[in-house]
């Protein structure tokens, strides 16, 4: 796929999640008169968890960064590596696009997980709130996983420092009762830290 698809498709998920943040009240009207319940009722359930706050920065911009920048040093120093960027992503597409699309992707791979989960669990008869942290927990391995191995380079490395990051990403996201600005933040920071380290070690080293 060419770097302008790639581009395309992060700018379209991204105009996606800004769409529905913003025109989310007018949104969730209109979701109420859709005909299948079904679909509906998922419709409702995704588009509440869409949020993006400020809240205290110090947790949601600086704690977010530093837990982001841990786990790539972490992972790095596990696997006896120095932390790359891949040049041919474009910086603008990775610390400003990338992180507001693939958090939105996650999420919604996270919530269709337990909505999917949900409705098992009612259907058998099961309180879902019994196994609701176990099944965030499946899912959100699970919508790591996918994330990490979506792009494509699979050496051993790669996939768990990609792995690792997602699961911060989609930890942070529910740990701050479902705010995308934390992991939007630390997906940034990660991307960020990457291309600083590798810039510093061509032109400086």
């Amino acid at each position: 796929m060419g770097e302008l698809e790639v581009c395309a498709q992060h700018l379209l998920l991204a105009l996606a999640f800004f769409t529905i943040l913003i025109w989310r009240k007018a949104l969730l009207k209109r979701v109420q008169k859709t005909g299948n319940p079904g679909q509906r009722r998922f419709l409702v359930f995704f588009i509440r968890n869409i949020k993006l706050e400020l809240g205290d920065w110090r947790k949601t911009v600086f704690l977010a960064a530093a837990s982001a920048i841990f786990v790539v040093l972490s992972v790095a120093w596990l696997f006896g590596v120095t932390p790359s960027y891949d040049a041919s992503i474009p910086i603008f597409l990775a610390v400003v696009l990338a992180p507001v699309s693939e958090q939105f992707l996650l999420v919604l791979l996270l919530l269709l997980g337990l909505y999917v989960l949900e409705r098992l669990c009612s259907r058998r008869g099961l309180s879902f709130k019994h196994y609701e942290l176990l099944s965030s927990v499946c899912c959100l391995l699970f919508s790591a996983f996918i994330l990490a191995a979506y792009h494509g380079n699979f050496s051993v490395y790669s996939l768990v420092a990609r792995f690792a990051s997602f699961l911060l990403f989609g930890g942070l996201w529910m740990l701050s009762k479902r705010n995308f600005l934390p992991a939007i933040v630390a997906h940034s920071a990660t991307n960020l830290f990457l291309f600083l380290v590798t810039w510093l070690a061509l032109t400086v080293f």
